[in-house]
């Protein structure tokens, strides 16, 4: 695995307990970052705390709904537009498939997405990128979707 230092990542979860932790030793470390949680109000509250310890262009927040592969897929987007690269994901959602909204997003995708195939897409060396690391954090017993910590 890659040093924690200087870091492009992106943070999917809540920014509370351990998933907070994460993120603030990631910017300790030199990294910069989005975090994407689907509460507007607690995002908010964290980048404003965050930003004034670590600086306004380190880190950035986006609301997400996690439950949207279109959503997740836009966060992952945001980051490349943002810093040009992703190079290391971490994943606190409660469940880490991702069942497409066949009434709310495109009605000829009907298979499952998920963070770890996000990450892939938008960080593995077979899609011209420099790999990176996802790191699965959540609280789910079923880690058969993706392993908790994975290189690409």
């Amino acid at each position: 695995m890659a040093s924690l230092r200087k870091q492009i990542c992106l943070v999917v979860g809540s920014p509370r307990g351990f998933t907070r932790s994460v993120l603030e030793a990631l910017l300790k470390r030199g990294s910069k970052g989005i975090f994407a949680c689907p509460d507007k109000n607690v995002g908010a509250i964290e980048l404003k705390r965050l930003s004034a310890l670590y600086g306004p262009h380190q880190v950035h927040f986006s609301v997400v709904d996690h439950t949207s592969s279109l959503g997740l897929e836009a966060v992952f987007s945001k980051v490349l537009d943002t810093f040009g690269e992703i190079s290391f994901v971490v994943n606190s959602t409660i469940m880490d498939s991702v069942e497409i909204k066949k009434k709310q997003e495109n009605p000829k995708d009907n298979e499952k997405s998920n963070i770890g195939f996000l990450a892939l897409k938008y960080m593995g060396k077979q899609n011209g990128f420099q790999g990176g690391t996802l790191l699965n954090v959540n609280n789910s017993e079923d880690q058969t979707t993706c392993p908790p910590l994975h290189t690409l």
